[in-house]
Parts: C-alpha cells; structure tokens; sequence
C-alpha cells in the first residue's frame, strides 16, 4: 500500500492527533503517503447545545464513519473517548500507539485548591461536572462547547474562572503549561479510554487492518477495551456520568470505576484487580449493577 486517505475532525487537536498515527504508520511504512481529510462534525458545528442533547458523543464521529463506509476515505483518527461503544457495521476499530495521560487537568490561573467557594468552572462533560459536585462541593459548573483553544480563550476573557479539560488533549497540543492542577484518577476517574487514540477502517479492508494491527500496544487495547466493555455491561455510553480506568501492571489488571448520578448526589465506585481481563470486566460491570448502576446511567 503507498497511499492512505486519512478522515479526521478539523479541530487543531484532531489534526494533532493526525500527526501522531500518521508518524506511528510511516515508523512501520516509510514510504507511506497518507492525505488527510479534515472535516467539520455536527457536534463541531451545534456549540449552543449539551452533548446530550444533541445525539451524545456520536455526533462527532458519524459523518466520518460514513466516509469510511462510503468509500471516500481508508481510515479514521478518533479520540477513542468519543466513539460510541458500539461501532456500525462494517467497521472496525483499532487503539492506536501508547497511551497518553488519562488524567483530567484544572486550567485556571490559581491552583484548584485556591479556586474561590463560587468559582465558575467549565466544562462540557456530565462525568467531570458529576464529580465536581460529588468529590469537591463544586456546583457552579457550566458546559463550555468548542475546541480547546475555544475553550481557553473563554477563560481567559473572564467567562469563566476554570476549565476541566483532558490533560492528554493539552499535552497533545503543547498546552501543557496552562495546567494549574491535575486531577487524580482516585477519585476523579477519567472518562473510558480517555487518553487513547483510536483508528477505524472498513471490516473488509485487509491490508489496512493488517497495517494497523503493527501500530497497536497491547496494554493499551486490554486496557481500553476492558474500560469500554464495562461500560457497554451498563448499557450506557462514554456521555453519561461513567467512568472508568484501567491499569495493567505486568499481567495484573488494576480497574477503578465509578457511576454518578447527574448532580453528584449518588456514587457508585467500585475497584477490582484481576489476572483475567474478562473477569475483571464482568465483576465489575456485575458489582456496580448489584449496588444499582442501571438506576442511575437510566436517569442520566
């Protein structure tokens, strides 16, 4: 194969992403020429609505999953934390290199234990604004749409006192030196498979899934999909107030989860560590349902 044809959102992060699978490809194919399609998504184009409201986070990958599909492209780049869990047919998905910090990070000019009683915090994610009110008392939160530079331009024209973004979307765009704070993963558990990049291709396309497959960690995929699996079990998706994180040590799989209901008021969280990836996924899924899960991703 000499030629790819590579669909992506148009946002500077997406094309940031773009650069790291397009190096991981042509470390495996240096003669590869890779032409890149960026494009504007629904949920690039809808800034005045919630997620939810507007379909979830499969509104900004359902245009280029159609590329993909309709044959205009060879493979898409994703945030594997915005693809539904559930790909359409015809479709497959590959994680992608290693995985970036899952942390989320507190953009603001003081660190977030200065952040006055009544500090304005954005964000766009029900998980993050879940876990504010949940973990710090935090209810004076507003969704904040758009991309990162769209967001931190917001902040620092006085809209808001303090934005919660993924660190790995600001590292990924050498923003990393506007994180004042970060959140720890116990207890601010990132959303599934936050920090991972994900690639699709057609299900029929066997060269590239083979040269994809070259470009894959196997830590990363155990762990993404251990994290995405849990989530399906719940029957819910990567908008609602879910989260959980994966870590492999060796052949040890260390997982914490957490179901929140969309004020904060009730949590959930359970942590498992298992040598089986599947046992570690099914106990707990089971677990967080046995205390309840399914009543609180219903109201969500």
């Amino acid at each position: 194969m000499k030629s790819i044809r590579l669909s992506s959102r148009s946002s500077p992060l997406a094309l940031a992403q773009n650069a790291v699978v397009i190096q991981l490809l042509k470390d495996q194919y240096p003669n590869l020429n890779v032409e890149e399609l960026p494009r504007t998504t629904v949920g690039d184009r809808e800034q005045t609505r919630t997620l939810q409201a507007i379909g979830g986070k499969g509104v900004f990958v359902r245009e280029i999953e159609q590329q993909l599909l309709d044959g205009e492209a060879d493979i898409a780049v994703h945030s594997m934390k915005d693809l539904p869990i559930d790909p359409p047919r015809g479709i497959s998905t590959f994680s992608v290199g290693p995985r970036a910090d899952a942390c989320d990070a507190l953009v603001s000019s003081v660190p977030f234990e200065n952040l006055p009683d009544d500090a304005k915090i954005g964000t766009a994610s029900l998980r993050r604004t879940a876990l504010l009110a949940n973990i710090y008392r935090r209810t004076n939160v507003s969704v904040v749409r758009g991309n990162v530079q769209t967001r931190i331009r917001r902040l620092d024209e006085g809209r808001f006192d303090a934005l919660i973004l993924a660190k790995a979307g600001l590292d990924r765009m050498n923003l990393g030196s506007r994180i004042t704070s970060i959140l720890p993963i116990t207890p601010f558990v990132p959303a599934p498979a936050q920090g991972v990049l994900a690639v699709q291709c057609r299900a029929d396309d066997a060269a590239t899934r083979k040269m994809l497959l070259s470009t894959q960690r196997n830590e990363v995929e155990m762990a993404s999909s251990i994290e995405r699996r849990i989530v399906k079990r719940l029957g819910g998706d990567c908008s609602m107030p879910i989260g959980v994180y994966c870590e492999v040590n060796h052949d040890s799989f260390n997982v914490h989860s957490v179901v929140l209901s969309a004020d904060g008021s009730h949590c959930l969280r359970v942590h498992k560590t298992s040598a089986d990836p599947a046992q570690v996924s099914e106990e707990v899924g089971d677990t967080l349902i046995r205390l309840g899960a399914l009543d609180l991703v219903a109201e969500a």
